[in-house]
């Protein structure tokens, strides 16, 4: 071949060769299969999970809990009232204010969950954002709480003119601290980086 593109060619033949050989798939290996080692072998759930959370391959995950749901069952109970909500507050409470979306200053509120790690309840939006015996709750700084995401939450309140006091426990911060490379993620990416499945994804 003659002109530059033959001058080109016969310059970088060796790099034309050397791609060659890199995608080249060998197989004539000697290899001697058996028929115990061809055999299917159970799915190691935990490592496959796990295989997928570090390469943040979720909509695997979402698949694989599609068709391998293994949920504990749980139930909750919805607080309508000022009486029934001042008898459950008490310190060391789980809170978390499901926004509608991750800009939480123009977001809204769905509802709120309450935990204390064996019992549950759920405010409605309406009645979390009137309800006095809430609102000193959340301002109280002799009660601890531990909370989701507290920039967040505390930002999302201050627009609807409510404070939000002694947070023991931020479970988004301590996640970045531990793992730097988790952001502001929805709660079930941030639990199952810590090896915790019982949660579904949001959608």
């Amino acid at each position: 071949m003659k002109g530059k593109l033959g001058e080109n060619l016969r310059e970088f033949e060796h790099l034309a060769r050397m791609s060659k050989e890199l995608v080249t798939i060998e197989i004539d290996a000697d290899i001697e299969p058996v028929v115990k080692q061809l055999v299917r072998k159970p799915i190691a759930n935990k490592e496959l999970m796990s295989f997928f959370q570090t390469y943040d391959l979720h909509v695997f995950v979402k698949k694989y809990e599609t068709t391998e749901p293994q949920l504990e069952t749980w139930t909750y109970k919805e607080i309508q009232d000022e009486h029934e909500l001042g008898k459950i507050l008490k310190n060391n409470l789980a809170i978390h204010f499901e926004l509608s979306d991750y800009n939480y200053h123009k977001a809204d509120l769905w509802g709120v969950g309450i935990s204390d790690g064996k019992n549950h309840y759920f405010l409605s939006s309406e009645f979390a954002l009137t309800s006095i015996n809430f609102q000193m709750y959340l301002a109280d700084e002799s009660i601890h709480k531990f909370i989701y995401d507290y920039k967040a939450t505390k930002v999302f309140l201050l627009w609807n003119h409510l404070e939000l006091n002694a947070i023991t426990f931020d479970l988004l911060f301590s996640a970045y601290l531990i793992n730097s490379h988790l952001g502001k993620e929805e709660f079930k990416r941030i639990v199952s980086a810590f090896d915790y499945e019982d949660i579904l994804y949001d959608d």
